[in-house]
């Protein structure tokens, strides 16, 4: 083999090595969140209020001490625990996090959305991407994040929205959530604002069996009303002061009708909130976000793209609002 041949050979086995070491990195960030869900799944994480040994843990969890080990030494190796002789503790800032219901159904909802993705790319002649779970597990999670999310929502956006947090604590305020999902949006609206009553809509049957129950479970059954259809069937005209659209989990074709049927359904005054899951750029935060969009709708939506298709649905003074990591809030109001 000549020199050149020889560089060649050595250069393509050069890269192949640098291939192969990134997809091993992938491979163990999977087996990694693995590690994460079942610490928190089974209460591992939450049992280390005070250090403890892999022994004790698992004989106070039911589980096997290697198995609890193995957990946790992963952990340790991605700092999210810590060690000292034979015993483990909960990394500074990771047990707070991990005593939120947040991290978990964060982690639940993200699994089940890449789990729904990888079964429609195994079978055959199946559409990749758009929500479509009745994974009871992976809706309620959504739901669950969709609390903490409307609580930021309530902060972070509402004292920025000239008018609304009175209009909601007014009586006859009303609101409607367009793909409630489990209905999160309109508890947690409902417990903040005690005069509220709330529309939830949401065309899914499994996803509406779980609003109901929780909506039960609230005893929130006199404010919120249920209603199983898609955002574009909407037929109220001018009857919420405020409403909130899901369009990242719509599908393309329904997103132009949800949003005129959802500006015709503000009253004059009233604000619009919805958001864009995905960001454009190149770094692996924005290209995720975009692979997430199309999970949630099939589609890639970007913030100024629906910014313009609500504007021509005729809602006036739209504008972005502040990010929650890859998710950039946007805002329009309707004519007085």
């Amino acid at each position: 083999m000549d020199g050149m041949g020889k560089r060649e050979v050595e250069v393509s086995s050069s890269t192949r090595q640098e291939a192969q070491a990134s997809i091993d990195g992938l491979y163990r960030s999977a087996w990694t969140l693995s590690a994460l869900t079942i610490a928190l799944e089974r209460g591992i994480i939450a049992a280390l209020s005070a250090p403890a040994s892999a022994a004790e843990l698992a004989s106070r969890q039911g589980l096997s001490a290697d198995l609890v080990s193995s957990v946790l030494d992963v952990l340790a190796a991605a700092n999210l625990v810590t060690t000292e002789g034979d015993r483990y503790a909960a990394a500074p800032g990771f047990g707070e996090l991990a005593q939120s219901e947040f991290l978990l159904a964060d982690l639940r909802a993200t699994l089940g959305a890449n789990r729904e993705l990888i079964v429609a790319a195994q079978t055959r002649n199946q559409v990749i991407g758009g929500w479509r779970t009745s994974d009871p597990i992976a809706v309620e999670a959504q739901g669950t994040v969709s609390t903490f999310v409307t609580r930021r929502l309530i902060t972070e956006i509402f004292p920025a929205l000239d008018g609304l947090d009175a209009r909601l604590r007014a009586d006859g305020a009303a609101a409607l959530d367009v793909g409630a999902g489990a209905a999160g949006i309109p508890i947690t609206l409902c417990r903040h604002y005690p005069r509220l009553r709330v529309v939830a809509i949401e065309p899914a049957t499994s996803a509406m069996a779980i609003a109901r129950r929780r909506v039960g479970d609230a005893e929130l059954s006199d404010r919120i009303e249920l209603r199983e259809h898609t955002g574009e069937a909407i037929s109220d005209h001018a009857a919420y002061d405020f409403i909130y659209i899901a369009q990242m989990f719509f599908p393309e074709a329904a997103v132009d009708g949800a949003f005129g049927a959802a500006v015709r359904a503000l009253k004059p005054g009233g604000y619009l909130v919805t958001g864009a899951a995905c960001s454009p750029g190149a770094g692996l935060v924005e290209a995720v976000s975009r692979l997430r969009s199309v999970a949630w709708s099939g589609a890639v939506r970007s913030a100024a793209e629906v910014m313009s298709r609500l504007t021509a649905a005729g809602l006036s003074e739209v504008r972005p609002g502040p990010a929650y990591g890859a998710l950039q809030w946007i805002v329009g109001r309707r004519s007085a």
